[in-house]
């Protein structure tokens, strides 16, 4: 399935907005605030919707007040259009068979329809965003792939039907026994029962129960007021670590502002005529002259030639002087033969017609012998005539064959001249292009054809490049540094700007470790107040008889036998439930492991062979400690480049064991890789493009879309928002 186009009415900045896309990998680059990011949320709008309000206001469009949109796709042969329309809180949704221009799908989800995944595992697996794509929700994930998997739908969760029946198990009685319905159940009869006991010294346990309540009250006071002190110094603790980190950020960025800078100066330093020379520019100069030393070789050798070819024209003169004395003896010689044939000929001619006239006279006059013998030798004359003949037109055939010859030879020795002085001509002018084409090159850098010159060149290359390396390293660092504080600022404290310090010898994980302990007492504390305040009160209450609190307690007996039963119930169904979920999930995380290692592995060139997957969607990964053995370590010890590699196989990983790697949705990176070097970047994009499955890679940088075009036999598509 794959998206052939999409047309943005108003969404967001975008306005009329069209882009045509191929099945396999589409490679959309654009500047900062070109829209890349806006297109992949108007996807996840058309196919899902918005997903709240604040996504609603985020994306309605400042000129028209709404948003809409349109969408081809191509599932399975078929073609349909995904219309949808936002203005206000109301949406409208279409899907369209173009093949009749009906209506389809009415009431259902398109993302659900086509991608077969809902909104949060679409999320989690296809949709890489600029600044979520890097992680993996792992509760929110794994509950609904959990969910998905057990009953094939996203909605049906069994975690919140776990956690009814635990609810309802703890409502009748706490996991401790300490709490719940039946635990009050229980209490009350005992309270009952010790009433009816001790109904004579009531008031002495009324009185024991004041002091204690009185007691617990003042402890309470007490860790409430350190567990105040303990909150307020973590809370300073907390804002001292993020102005160090504030102030390490400063820092890294101007490391890189000077980096630039530094960068910036030495290619002023070095830029001649408003030309800054590169790579190209080096192996350009130096095929220039390669070529011209070529050329100048060819003109050598064919100038040696074309020496040669004189020497032997002055000896095939000689020879053919020599020939042609001969020849012209030949000539002569026929000549004279035919003009003999042809005398012969015309001789016999006449003496033939003599013959045959007289013959033909004496046969007429009466004299047969004679004039049957004066026909018998003009009959003999006629055929000297035509062998005359014959032997004339033979002399003449051999005489002309013989003037051929001479000429053949003659001729051929002026075409060989010819097609040298042709070649030397065209070396001469492939000499002179190159020439050129060496000073033009020259002359944009202002320096001479020399060997100093490209030695010059080729260590002002080095050293740009390795500024280059300098400024990318410091930029790494920044803006890993920067994407961890935004990540984090939003559950962080908030400074306030005061100067604050903290208590010497401060331990915030001692601290961390008092504030869970005094939490966990108060809470307990509290609750027995409440009972001691409720039994207190109960036994101020109590003015029955004996008989009426048993009456009472047998009532309260029933009810609790009976929700003991309720409870009893609720407990074997959660543990079945629960076992039945667990062994699901242990059949989960082995698949995933194995085909995220072996895309992992075609990323990092076999460097990281092997990824664990948790139930979370936590990576742990075994690196090779460079002696031979392998330990496990957890995601933290990634590089950035490795974590983003790590966690777009895995979610390529999920996505292939939800759909299927035969039926794969449209894939979307919105900047996903720009922390990945040039190899694995060229690694992921020949995976990508091998997965069968659409991919929309939104990038600022061309390094996507170059790296793509230097690997042979990759097939993509580049589209330009600029």
């Amino acid at each position: 399935m794959y998206i052939e186009s999409i047309y943005i009415g108003n969404f967001a900045g975008l306005h009329r907005f069209g882009l045509e896309l191929s099945g396999g990998l589409n490679i959309i680059e654009g500047k900062n605030e070109s829209g890349k990011s806006t297109i992949g949320a108007f996807l996840r709008f058309l196919f899902y919707g918005f997903t709240g309000k604040e996504d609603r206001e985020r994306h309605m469009s400042f000129l028209s007040g709404s948003a809409e949109g349109s969408a081809i796709v191509n599932c399975d042969g078929k073609r349909y259009r995904i219309e949808r329309r936002a203005a206000g809180t109301r949406e409208t949704l279409a899907i369209i068979d173009l093949d009749d221009g009906s209506r389809c799908f009415e009431g259902k989800v398109p993302g659900e329809v086509f991608f077969r995944l809902p909104e949060r595992l679409f999320v989690s697996t296809v949709f890489v965003g600029q600044t979520t794509g890097r992680k993996i929700n792992g509760r929110e994930t794994a509950e609904a792939v959990e969910n998905l998997l057990f009953s094939a739908d996203e909605t049906v969760s069994v975690k919140k039907t776990l956690q009814l029946l635990d609810k309802a198990r703890t409502a009748l009685l706490h996991k401790n026994k300490k709490g719940g319905r039946i635990r009050e159940l229980e209490d009350r009869i005992a309270s009952l029962s010790e009433a009816r006991r001790e109904a004579s010294d009531m008031s002495g346990e009324r009185i024991s129960l004041g002091g204690s309540v009185e007691a617990l009250r003042n402890r309470i006071r007490s860790e409430e007021k350190q567990l105040e002190e303990l909150q307020e110094n973590l809370r300073i603790f907390e804002i001292l670590e993020i102005r160090k980190r504030n102030h390490r950020l400063q820092e890294l960025e101007k490391q890189y502002r000077r980096s630039v800078e530094e960068a910036d100066r030495f290619r002023l330093q070095y830029t001649r005529g408003g030309f800054f020379p590169d790579r190209q520019y080096l192996q350009r100069l130096r095929d220039c002259g390669e070529e011209l030393s070529a050329a100048d070789g060819a003109i050598r050798d064919i100038r040696g030639e074309l020496e040669q070819f004189e020497r032997e024209a002055e000896i095939r003169r000689a020879d053919r002087r020599n020939r042609s004395e001969r020849l012209d003896a030949e000539l002569a010689r026929l000549s004279y033969r035919r003009s003999l044939a042809v005398a012969a000929a015309f001789l016999c001619c006449l003496l033939f017609i003599v013959a045959a006239s007289a013959g033909v006279l004496m046969l007429l006059g009466g004299s047969q012998a004679l004039g049957v013998g004066l026909l018998s030798a003009s009959a003999l004359l006629f055929a000297g005539m035509v062998t005359g003949f014959v032997f004339s037109s033979r002399h003449a055939a051999e005489r002309k064959r013989l003037e051929a010859g001479r000429q053949s030879d003659e001729d051929n020795g002026h075409a060989r001249l010819e097609q040298i002085r042709l070649r030397l001509e065209k070396a001469n002018e492939e000499r002179a292009r190159y020439k050129t084409m060496l000073d033009d090159l020259c002359g944009q850098w202002r320096i001479t054809p020399s060997t100093r010159a490209l030695t010059e060149l080729t260590d002002v290359l080095e050293k740009s490049e390795k500024l280059a390396q300098k400024t990318e390293f410091c930029r790494v660092a920044y803006v890993n540094l920067k994407t961890e504080a935004e990540e984090r600022s939003a559950y962080e404290a908030e400074d306030d700007g005061q100067p604050c310090s903290l208590p010497d010898k401060f331990d915030p994980k001692e601290a961390g470790r008092r504030k869970s302990f005094l939490t966990a007492r108060i809470k307990i504390d509290t609750e027995t107040l409440h009972r001691d305040e409720l039994r207190l009160t109960q036994l101020s209450a109590v003015s029955v008889s004996p008989a009426e609190l048993t009456e009472e307690i047998t009532a309260l007996e029933q009810e609790r036998d009976r929700l003991t039963e309720k409870h009893d119930a609720c407990l074997l169904a959660y543990e079945a439930l629960e076992e039945a979920s667990r062994k699901m999930r242990g059949g989960v995380s082995p698949r995933l492991s194995e085909t995220a290692g072996r895309l992992m592995a075609a990323v990092t060139d076999g460097k990281y062979e092997e990824l664990g997957v948790d139930g979370s969607f936590s990576l742990t990964f075994r690196p090779d400690n460079g002696n031979g053995t392998r330990m496990t370590r957890e995601e933290e010890y990634m590089s950035a480049g490795t974590a983003d590699a790590a966690y777009v196989s895995l979610r390529l990983a999920l996505a292939s064991f939800l759909c299927g790697s035969d039926r794969l949705p449209p894939m979307i990176f919105d900047e996903s890789f720009s922390r990945l070097d040039d190899g694995r970047l060229t690694n992921m994009l020949r995976i990508l493009e091998g997965s069968r499955a659409q991919v929309l890679l939104l990038t600022s940088l061309d390094r996507e879309a170059r790296l793509a075009g230097g690997c042979g036999g990759l097939r993509f598509r580049t589209v330009s928002l600029d």
